[in-house]
């Protein structure tokens, strides 16, 4: 069974999820200059509290081929533990105090979430929407507001076509 919400203020979710997107904002800024220092050329990168990947240009396969692991799919590869990029990473997130959080587990705010879920969580003009998909029926949690389906897809169109 599949269903469509707008996550509200009353539903820990949002919070969770505002607090992520801010946080991922504050953290961008840290990984920016992080390149930049040490001459990393793209713009395409992940982070966590202990690693950096990139999606390597010609530029940076040729400074740092060495000290990147093989690609985990989409040209991205992590830098190896030992490298000096590695720990320089490790030690500007501890030295900055840096929480890298991750987006909040959807299936956590449903009751009886057990087997096979699947779920989506984004935020378009400052509403939260989810989509939550599990084998059995289940109860909207609290601070949750269920919409259609075609409204859901209806918002993800209109905002595609605002972009074209």
């Amino acid at each position: 069974m599949e269903k469509y919400f707008i996550v509200t203020d009353q539903n820990l979710l949002r919070k969770d999820y505002m607090n992520c997107l801010q946080n991922m904002k504050e953290v961008n800024i840290f990984a920016k200059k992080f390149m930049e220092d040490r001459g990393i050329e793209t713009h395409k990168y992940s982070c966590d509290n202990n690693a950096f990947y990139i999606i390597p240009t010609d530029k940076d396969l040729v400074n740092y081929s060495k000290m990147l692991m093989n690609d985990i799919g989409n040209g991205l590869r992590r830098f190896k533990k030992n490298s000096k990029i590695a720990k320089a990473w490790i030690q500007t997130v501890k030295n900055n105090n840096i929480k890298i959080l991750e987006i909040p587990y959807v299936p956590s705010c449903f009751k009886n979430t057990y087997g096979h879920t699947r779920s989506n969580l984004f935020m378009i003009d400052n509403v939260v929407y989810c989509c939550f998909e599990i084998e059995h029926d289940f109860e909207t949690p609290e601070g949750m507001t269920e919409i259609k389906a075609s409204e859901y897809y209806r918002v993800i169109e209109d905002h595609e076509e605002e972009f074209k």
